[in-house]
């Protein structure tokens, strides 16, 4: 099944127990993350060539290598690996987040930009998101209702942690590039 957006973090190979799904979503809420992704790397002074092939070698190892997906499967209960048609969109927007970044550079989109981030990669959000993606499940087949050890992981601080150290590096790259 394919579909152009959805709320839900629930595209790809998805397998729980015995029942196995895939979804093809271009856009779902981690899109977010991979346009902020392209506005930073252009910010920081990557080409539209390199952020394209580093963007492009994530998606191939999250697409390909097995540790990766082990590590997902571990965060979202019963995922295997995104969709071609999801890669093919989260790169489509981290390319929109370059141009962005390259025609519309300012502090007001940088600030917008550090807002979105640092509500995006929140661990509240990022928990809501982990529930959502389960009750989504749980509804398409409520036989999942009674399959044990089904818990949800509480996201840490980690990734919000980052996100705050790189908005403060965006924001005194910007003080030092309007300085020059």
């Amino acid at each position: 099944m394919y579909n152009f957006i959805s709320n839900y973090e629930v595209d790809g190979s998805f397998q729980l127990g015995n029942i196995k799904q895939e979804l093809n979503i271009f856009i779902t809420p981690w899109t977010i993350a991979h346009f902020i992704s392209g506005y930073i790397f252009y910010f920081l002074g990557f080409n539209y060539f390199w952020g394209f092939m580093i963007h492009s070698l994530y998606e191939l190892i999250t697409l390909t290598n097995k540790t990766v997906q082990q590590k997902w499967k571990h965060v979202y209960n019963g995922f295997k690996k995104d969709s071609y048609f999801n890669t093919l969109g989260d790169t489509i927007f981290f390319m929109l987040g370059m141009f962005l970044s390259k025609k519309y550079n300012n502090l007001y989109l940088l600030l917008f930009v550090i807002l979105i981030g640092f509500w995006f990669f929140s661990p509240y959000y990022q928990n809501y998101l982990i529930k959502q993606r389960l009750n989504f499940w749980e509804n398409e087949h409520p036989e999942l209702k009674n399959i044990p050890n089904k818990e949800y992981i509480d996201q840490n601080y980690f990734f919000w942690i980052i996100w705050i150290l790189v908005s403060i590096i965006l924001l005194i790259k910007l003080k030092l590039k309007k300085q020059i």
